[in-house]
């Protein structure tokens, strides 16, 4: 055998492991793909979550306001208050006052 010269075996073992090599290359990029694809949906998950907290602090606002409401409308003492202020009405024996109303012109005659 001359130097420099291949035989058969060398030449397939390094064609071989030329292929192995790029098998590896294509297994870790897939893998790297694969691992950058789930730490993207995990900053959106952790966007959503932010955002889904946010909305429950604000719905837990709003039953707060609305729980206060519903404990203001079962006060005898407040829906009067309201009666009277909003409706006009009045208590059984009270007698109702109703101011008039000068006109401009007349008072500016006197």
């Amino acid at each position: 055998m001359i130097r420099g010269e291949t035989t058969g075996t060398n030449r397939k073992s390094a064609t071989s492991f030329r292929w192995v090599k790029i098998l590896l290359v294509v297994i870790v990029a897939l893998c790297l793909v694969h691992v950058v694809s789930r730490v993207n949906q995990i900053f959106i998950m952790k966007a959503e979550a932010a955002e889904l907290e946010t909305q429950l602090a604000a719905v837990a606002a709003e039953l707060s306001d609305k729980e206060q409401q519903i404990e203001l409308l079962n006060n005898d003492t407040y829906i009067e208050r309201l009666a009277r202020e909003n409706l006009g009405m009045v208590r059984v024996g009270e007698k109702v006052v109703i101011p008039m109303e000068i006109d401009a012109a007349a008072q500016n005659e006197s």
